[in-house]
């Protein structure tokens, strides 16, 4: 799991680097309250809002055992409040009975479900007499235009492919990246999260990437290879060619894909066959279709 030839100092200092920029974008780019809340204290705190909204990744998970009451909006401090659940992912939804039986008394908090996955539409309405809005992940709200401000200088100067690895190092995915950099004449980039023993053919990694460098890794990239979910978001709205690698957890990584018409470019059981690029700017069209929708 090691990052390749470094010792364990050395790692918590890429380690550190990544952690600061995260804290400097939020400094910068986002308007947070002057209150932090963990569990314990938002569960009766006071909150000056009329409003609460839960959004996006994988925050209806139920792998640690439980259904977070928070972020299905279930807590006491929101009652009386309007409740909005913006597109949260419950990864590949595999409830038990137990959470089942919970879905339905936190569903019945929420004021308006949305949902970020095809699958997850039925299984939520199974649970609540709401309609549920299928919409897509808040990223792809944005245009291109709209990152330009929060968006790293181009990192590679050649033709290059990204390779992003943010969970499993998929053996295949990494083989296939460099066979095919090979024969389009392609540098690499990487910036996984971590960087393994069999890396050594990469030419430039950036392990401490920031969010301004993942953007701009994306948007210049002639290719991008990945089992990442939002690198293939952030793809469809930089116009930027990719093919999608298998994972643990799959679901959502095939349903972004079908959505968008991209099932060619998802490798099934990391069987990876060359192929032309996807045509982009007719996958924008598309973009702009299902933005509208929400």
């Amino acid at each position: 799991e090691d990052y390749v030839g470094e010792n364990e100092e050395e790692l918590k200092e890429k380690y550190l680097r990544r952690v600061q920029k995260f804290d400097s974008f939020i400094e910068n780019h986002l308007i947070v309250s002057k209150e932090k809340y963990i569990q314990q204290t938002i569960a009766f705190a006071d909150l000056p809002y009329d409003t609460v909204l839960c959004e996006s990744d994988v925050i209806w998970n139920a792998k640690r055992g439980r259904l977070d009451p928070v972020f299905y909006l279930s807590t006491p401090s929101m009652r009386g409040k309007r409740r909005i659940a913006y597109a949260p992912s419950m990864a590949d939804a595999q409830l038990t009975r137990k959470h089942q039986s919970q879905l339905d008394m936190l569903l019945e908090n929420v004021h308006f479900i949305s949902c970020r996955e095809s699958y997850q539409k039925p299984l939520l309405e199974a649970h609540t007499n709401k309609v549920v809005q299928h919409v897509v992940d808040p990223v792809m709200l944005l245009d291109p235009e709209d990152y330009e401000c929060i968006t790293a200088p181009r990192i590679m100067q050649e033709d290059y492919l990204l390779l992003y690895l943010p969970v499993d190092n998929n053996k295949l995915l990494r083989k296939s990246a460099v066979q095919y950099a090979e024969d389009h004449h392609l540098k690499i980039l990487e910036i996984s999260t971590k960087l393994r023993e069999d890396s050594d053919e990469l030419q430039k990694c950036l392990p401490d990437a920031g969010i301004e460098e993942f953007l701009s890794a994306i948007k210049y990239a002639d290719m991008v290879f990945t089992n990442s979910f939002h690198a293939i978001c952030f793809a469809i709205i930089f116009q930027t060619p990719f093919f999608a690698f298998t994972r643990k957890y799959n679901g959502k990584v095939w349903d972004v894909c079908e959505r968008f018409g991209l099932e060619e470019y998802y490798v099934r059981e990391n069987d990876f066959l060359d192929k032309e690029p996807a045509d982009m700017k007719a996958v924008h069209k598309r973009f702009k279709e299902l933005q509208a929708e929400g």
